[in-house]
Order: structure tokens, then sequence, then C-alpha cells
């Protein structure tokens, strides 16, 4: 009897204990969030409880992520400025949905229109807005359209020629440039397009000093020497651009199209003679310090004794060169005809203690 009464008492425990199992895994009655709000289910709220699992720095992002993602636009009001505008503007921009925009803050506003009627090709829209917003509007949807007609309605003028810059750099059309009404703003967009584009010809089209810029950062970023010829009324500038040039591709012939400055021309000489241990570029060198170096670097560097007598100028400079080319080569004979007696004694004692 005992016994039966105990078993029944297990019994209904572990009835019990099911009945709470199944009572703690029914699902939350949360809230609704989104646009369903009629539903009893959960959905959109799930959706964010993910985000709530994270550390507190990476929970914004997941908000917002995930109310893009499912076009929540109450979820957008789990953030704050300018965070809930940026994610009202996505949703109506993916949903075309111009009420949206009337959720999203003043200072927004004209971005919001802009993200939608840029799709549409519509830009009446945009005068329904405050005057502060309406110039902002045309110029975002100038610049989804690449087209200046929305930038022509743009009242402030240096905001009407920042459109046109946009726009010119977004399709690509430099003659956009020249619908700007100001001279430094239409060839500072000339400019800006040429090297963005990397579009040497668009530097012919400039009229001030930003023609030789232009050419002369493009000439390097290609390696084009003729676009270093086209640079006027500065020598310095020119020669620099075929003096990188000439280094880039190892081309000494570049270097003989340097004017009215020795001294470069001889650095683009030393530098590619070394660069391919090129001895006979050094007779090029007018400089005797330079022409010197030049030869002592590729004596040693090609283990040539002979380039040492090359330096006329007698003393410790040949004399290093001799040392360098005994050291490099482990031959110590050079060593005898070293005349500084420091540099003997030390190149012989290196010999000694080879051997």
């Amino acid at each position: 009897m005992v016994f039966k009464m105990q078993r029944a008492g297990i019994v209904v425990l572990i009835a019990l204990l099911m009945l709470g199992c199944t009572a703690n895994n029914e699902p939350a009655k949360n809230k609704t969030i989104g646009k369903n709000a009629s539903a009893p289910a959960a959905n959109a709220s799930d959706a964010y409880s993910f985000c709530n699992l994270l550390e507190d720095q990476f929970v914004k992002d997941c908000l917002f992520d995930k109310a893009v993602e499912i076009r929540d636009e109450i979820g957008c009001n789990k953030l704050d400025l300018p965070f809930k505008d940026r994610c009202l503007i996505e949703i109506a921009n993916s949903t075309r949905k111009l009420s949206l925009c009337d959720k999203v803050s003043l200072t927004s506003r004209g971005k919001c229109h802009s993200a939608i009627e840029g799709i549409e090709g519509n830009i009446f829209n945009c005068y329904n807005l405050e005057r502060a917003q309406i110039d902002e509007c045309f110029m975002g949807i100038a610049k989804k359209a690449n087209s200046t007609v929305a930038c022509q309605r743009v009242e402030n003028k240096a905001s009407r020629d920042a459109c046109a810059r946009e726009v010119a750099k977004a399709s690509g059309n430099s003659s956009i440039c020249l619908e700007i009404a100001g001279i430094g703003g239409r060839e500072d967009c000339l400019y800006l397009n040429a090297i963005s584009l990397n579009r040497p010809p668009d530097c012919d089209g400039i009229d001030s000093p930003l023609e030789n810029k232009c050419n002369f950062e493009l000439g390097i970023r290609n390696s084009n020497e003729n676009l270093c010829s086209k640079i006027t009324g500065d020598n310095y500038l020119m020669n620099s651009c075929f003096l990188t040039v000439a280094i880039a591709r190892e081309q000494a012939s570049v270097c003989a199209r340097i004017e009215s400055n020795q001294t470069i021309k001889d650095q683009c000489y030393w530098q590619i003679a070394k660069a391919n241990s090129n001895q006979a570029l050094c007779y090029r060198i007018l400089a005797n310090s330079t022409r010197e170096d030049c030869f002592r670097f590729i004596a040693a560097k090609d283990s040539n004794q002979t380039l040492c007598y090359e330096i006329v100028t007698f003393g410790i400079v040949r004399d290093q060169c001799l040392y360098d080319v005994a050291v490099s080569t482990g031959n110590y004979t050079a060593c005898v005809n070293v005349n500084d007696l420091f540099l003997k004694k030390g190149c012989l004692a290196i010999n000694s203690a080879g051997n």
C-alpha cells in the first residue's frame, strides 16, 4: 500500500514537472513592432531580440540594420538622431513612400525627398519642403540622375556650382564644368575631374596655374614625359616631373629633356646608373663629386676595381673605392694601391684576419 502511494506521488510529481516545462516553453507575449501592428505574432519583436544580446557598442548598428532590412519604420524609433533619420530615409528610399519623409527631422527632410525623387526623376515635390531644404533636395536629385537640370534650380550660387561639380565628377562629363559661373570654380572642376578620372586631355581645357599642376600629377601617375613637357613657365616643376618619370621608367633619355638645371639632370643620370649598374651614365654627370660617387658605387657593386681609377680626385675618394672593392670581392690585392695609410692598414688587417 505504501509502495502504491509512493509510486502515485512520483507520477504526480513528473506530471507537474512536465506542465511546468510546457508553460516555460510558451512564447512570450511581446508588443508588435513594424508595419503589421494588428498581428498578434511577435515577429518584429523577435527580429530585434538578437540585438539585445550584443555588447552595448554594437546594439545601435544591429537595430539600424534590422529595421532597414525588414522595412520597419516603427523600429527606427528605437534609434537616436541622426541614426533614426538615416533609418527612415533608407526605408523611404526602398519603399518610395514620400509620407515617411514627414517623420524625418527638418534638417534631413531634403535628403529624404531627394532619395526618392532621384529615382522617380520628379523634382517638383522639392517645392513642398521648407525653403532651407529645397536646394538640398534639388542637389540630391541631380547627383542621383547625373543631370544638371535640377542643379539649375538651386538658388544659392555656391551650392549650384557645387552641384554641377558633383554631377560632372559622377558622370565623367567635364563639359558640365563649363556651366559653372565662377572662373575659379570652373577651373577647379576641370582639374578635379581630370585628376579623379585620370584623363590627361582634360588638363588642356584649364586656363590657370592648375593646368601645370594637372599635367605634373598625371605625368607622374602615368609615367608620361610628354605631359611633363606641357608644363610652361615653371622649369623646376617641369624638371621635377621629368626626373620622377625617368627614374620610374629607368630611362636615361628622359633625363636629357631636363632643362636649365644641371643638378637635377646629374641626379637623374646618377639614380638610373645606380639602378642598372650602368657605368656609361656616370660619364654624363658633370659634377665631379656626383660622378665619382657614381663610379665608386658601381665599382663596389660590380667588384670592378678599374672603375676606381676613373676617379680623378686623388685621395680619400679613390682610396675608399679601392677599399670597398677589396672588401666586397675578397681580393685584397687592391689594398696595395690604397694610398691612405689608415685605410690601407685596415684593408690589410681584414685580409690577415681572413687568412
